[in-house]
């Protein structure tokens, strides 16, 4: 590439980055990041590839001359290409004001722009700098403009506390297809045509100024004043008569009371988070700044959770009833943001072994008594090694068998394409087929090596076998040793020899189980299992005369950690999720099953295509071309089925909802037990089932070819 490319190119390409920039300095509330804008700079790059691939495609199928596609055609794939991108982010509350769609919807703009001129740089090679003028300051400035016009009519179209009809897209649509219309009407006068953009951006960028920050100084003075005199009724326990009170009046009837407080307590934090993401947003009005809090950050981590207790069909009344609009979500989001807790999971794993300080901490004083019988040293040095190993197992399956797939896939696509570059220069032929076949040849020793499936998929299992059998050993020694450590629990030497009666008994489940898992798995795997084999011991009788206290912390303790903590992970399997990288079971199964069904249906859509166009000569039975897009859409059908075998999220799904029941079940029963006796049995029925979904789920996973 020459000196006067290099100047061309930066020509093209520099203006629209500098007004980016001018935007971004605007956001005087800091309502986006550098991170986010380059990640949509990145998406917009995308759509702009995959607009030139389609557009190719539509040209060489069509036959349609080339400068009626640039002025009808490619608008409209190029502006829906863009809008997708809007939409997600519009129907995931990462947009909330006008400063921020603008911001948004020009970064995707530039993106696009970015792409398309380096292609464009490519094609004409050294051409007049004039024409980089007017690509810079006229193509690459109406891309950014086109989609942020989308972005803040969708914004303004958005209802606040609804996700509303996909209708509301289509103005914004319109409008942004009509500039992006008629700026192609004009491109044989660029002078004109760059005057008229640069005015239309000074302009627009003064009323996106002024209407961004009245946007936000409106919501502050409006939307704020509810949420405080909510706090105020819940604080105060008043809120039988108002709207909130109404709400949980309607939901006490189908609710436990326990359920109720949990509902209580997280709009009391959705309210005192709201409020201080206030805060923070006014004092960066004000050119200031205030630091996030660990209590703040506990409370986000806390609110998550109880997210996954209540459920998403309250969640959404609640949101409908007490008018959570999605300004207040995209508020939370950002507070999230700001804390660096975007990545947090809101299910923390193995807090029910106490194996992190804070959770020994938090058993302590939650349950001073009887918190010896609660932390096991011993099984927490035995646990952490073996559940380590199966993390790290799983997690590298999943990321590099991803990649391999990947890899697979885009092989055999190239091998199934060859008819479109069969034609072209030997070099370039050479070129394709050898990043065809590198990809099959470094896919196939990537799946090889780090892929679940044969011996490495049975030392995996298991491992997990291992893991839970530990988890199952410390609450049934626990529940079979009542009366040792209630009496512990009134004399520290009881407890000193509880502990040291633990240790024995957990060096012999290691000499006896641990030492011979393989054997254990291929017994359970192999055969319809048996339950009284999950059983460490029977349960002793507790004495009648026990301080009920002590038995109140003693079941307290146990509800706590086995059911709430076992509830808990249904709640995070089965939850709704809408993040990009790590989606739920649910969001799973639905997205890799709109893969393999927009695959099918591709491929009936090309061949009906292909018959009718056979039918009036418009296409030969020879089209290479519509054969070659059917093979691509039956494999990315085939790559997305072959991911959820490997993910297995139907069958995640459908186990983890049925132990969801029954763990409600039994737990009803424990709460409402009025004996120790009928709490034990509830205990020892939870027990039960935990062996058998952990076998259930070394069974399934054992059967199937392999693992993500």
């Amino acid at each position: 590439m020459t000196i006067a490319l290099l100047i061309n190119g930066a020509l093209g390409l520099l203006p629209v980055v500098a007004f980016l920039a001018v935007l971004v300095q605007s956001d005087t509330f800091r309502l986006v990041r550098f991170r986010y804008v380059v990640s949509l700079i990145m998406l917009g790059a995308g759509a702009a590839l995959i607009a030139l691939i389609v557009g190719k495609a539509i040209l060489f199928e069509l036959g349609i001359s080339k400068s009626a596609f640039v002025i009808f055609g490619g608008p409209f794939v190029e502006e829906a290409l863009k809008a997708l991108i809007v939409i997600y982010l519009v129907r995931a509350n990462r947009i909330g004001f006008v400063l921020d769609a603008v911001i948004a919807g020009f970064a995707i703009g530039a993106g696009f722009s970015l792409l398309e001129n380096y292609v464009y740089l490519q094609e004409i090679g050294q051409g007049h700098a004039a024409i980089w003028v007017v690509r810079g300051f006229g193509t690459a400035i109406m891309h950014g403009g086109a989609t942020a016009i989308f972005a803040v009519i969708a914004q303004l179209l958005t209802p606040r506390n609804s996700v509303g009809s996909p209708l509301r897209f289509l103005p914004g649509f319109v409008a942004a297809l009509a500039l992006h219309i008629v700026f192609n009407q004009f491109l044989s006068h660029p002078v004109l045509l760059t005057v008229a953009i640069l005015l239309g951006v000074a302009a627009g960028l003064g009323v996106i100024q002024h209407r961004g920050h009245k946007s936000i100084d409106n919501w502050l003075e409006v939307d704020f004043g509810g949420y405080r005199k909510l706090l105020e009724q819940i604080k105060s326990g008043e809120f039988d008569d108002t709207e909130f009170g109404r709400v949980l009046e309607a939901l006490r009837i189908r609710l436990d009371p326990a359920e109720v407080d949990e509902i209580i307590l997280y709009v009391r934090l959705h309210a005192e988070l709201v409020l201080f993401g206030e805060e923070i947003l006014r004092a960066r009005g004000r050119g200031e700044e205030i630091e996030i809090s660990d209590q703040i950050k506990a409370k986000l981590a806390h609110l998550h959770y109880l997210e996954e207790r209540i459920g998403r069909a309250v969640r959404m009344t609640l949101q409908r009833q007490l008018d959570f609009s999605r300004y207040q979500i995209f508020q939370l989001y950002k507070l999230e943001r700001d804390a660096g807790q975007l990545v947090r999971k809101a299910h923390i794993y193995n807090t029910d072994l106490l194996l992190d300080e804070a959770d020994r901490e938090g058993a302590n004083q939650e349950f001073p008594d009887v918190a010896f019988a609660l932390d096991s040293p011993e099984l927490r040095d035995i646990f952490a090694p073996i559940d380590e190993r199966a993390n790290i197992t799983k997690s590298n399956s999943r990321r590099w068998g991803l990649v391999a797939l990947f890899l697979a896939t885009l092989a055999v696509m190239i091998g199934a394409g060859i008819f479109l570059y069969e034609s072209a220069a030997t070099v370039k032929v050479a070129v394709i087929s050898g990043i065809g076949g590198g990809a099959f040849i470094v896919g196939g020793i990537i799946g090889a090596v780090t892929i679940i499936f044969g011996n490495r998929k049975t030392k995996w299992l298991a491992d997990r076998l291992a893991t839970e059998r530990i988890r199952q050993f410390h609450f049934q020694y626990y529940m079979t040793h009542a009366s040792e450590i209630l009496a512990g629990a009134e004399d520290a030497d009881l407890a000193s020899a509880f502990r040291t009666k633990r240790a024995n008994a957990i060096a012999e489940f290691s000499s006896q189980f641990l030492a011979n898992v393989d054997q254990h798995l291929a017994r359970i795997v192999n055969s319809e299992g048996d339950i009284a084999e999950g059983m460490h011991g029977a349960a002793s009788p507790i004495a009648n005369e026990t301080d009920p206290a002590l038995l109140d912390q003693y079941f307290d303790a146990y509800s706590r950690l086995r059911f709430e903590r076992q509830l808990n992970y249904c709640n995070h399997v089965l939850r709704e999720s809408l993040g990009i990288w790590k989606l739920s079971a649910a969001r799973q199964a639905q997205v890799l099953g709109a893969l393999t069904m927009t695959g099918l249906l591709g491929i009936m859509a090309i061949y009906e295509f292909f018959l009718v166009g056979v039918t009036v000569n418009a296409v030969s039975v020879t089209e290479g071309a519509l054969h070659v897009f059917a093979m691509w859409a039956a494999i990315l059908a085939l790559a997305a089925r072959t991911v959820e075998d490997g993910f297995q999220p139907k069958r995640e799904i459908e186990r983890m909802a049925q132990y969801r029941i029954s763990l409600r079940r039994i737990h009803a029963r424990f709460c409402a037990a009025q004996s120790p006796e009928v709490k034990i049995e509830a205990m020892q029925d939870l027990e039960r089932l935990c062996y058998q979904e952990m076998s259930l789920f070394l069974k399934s996973r054992y059967e199937s070819q392999f693992i993500l």
